[in-house]
């Protein structure tokens, strides 16, 4: 039996593969499903924020600062990004963690605990909020399809969850 958590790692990495199949996006945060239930377990946040976040900043990690060459900087969430400028972290791991703890910090503890609170001060665009919130619901809504699935319809996603589980494990 999958435990609840295990069962979130998996929902986000079905999530984030589905955007390839559905969307011809080839997101570079797909195999980090754990990091980010992990950064969330760690902070005490929503699941789905960090992630979706990262849908609006950078589609999920596809259009980053740096690109994704010898120069990448793993910043999938315009965090430190001003004009030229941009932070960059270690790994999508590093960046995870660290996006995590400056919102837990910096907007969560403070009271702005929704993207549309959170909009005046993450991000100079007015319609952030609302648009972070479209894929907070967006990934809502996968998880309660998948599972509203029947046992036998679940089965079929066995070997990619494994897979991406497996994946997710091995960049630690």
């Amino acid at each position: 039996m999958l435990t609840h958590r295990l069962f979130l790692i998996l929902l986000l990495s079905l999530f984030l593969l589905s955007l390839q199949v559905t969307y011809k996006e080839d997101s570079k945060t797909k195999i980090q499903a754990q990091d980010f239930v992990d950064a969330a377990d760690t902070y005490d946040m929503d699941w789905k924020l960090v992630a979706a976040i990262s849908g609006v900043e950078s589609t999920f990690g596809k259009h980053i600062p740096g690109g994704h060459g010898e120069n990448t900087s793993y910043n999938g969430w315009g965090w430190g990004v001003y004009g030229d400028n941009s932070l960059g972290f270690k790994s999508w791991r590093d960046g995870i963690f660290t996006v995590s703890e400056g919102l837990k910090t910096r907007y969560i503890n403070k009271g702005l605990k929704d993207p549309l609170a959170m909009n005046r001060i993450y991000a100079a665009s007015p319609t952030w909020g609302v648009r972070v919130n479209y894929f907070l619901s967006d990934i809502h809504n996968y998880a309660q399809d998948y599972s509203a699935k029947k046992p036998a319809q679940l089965v079929t996603y066995t070997k990619i969850e494994a897979k991406t589980v497996e994946a997710s494990a091995e960049l630690k």
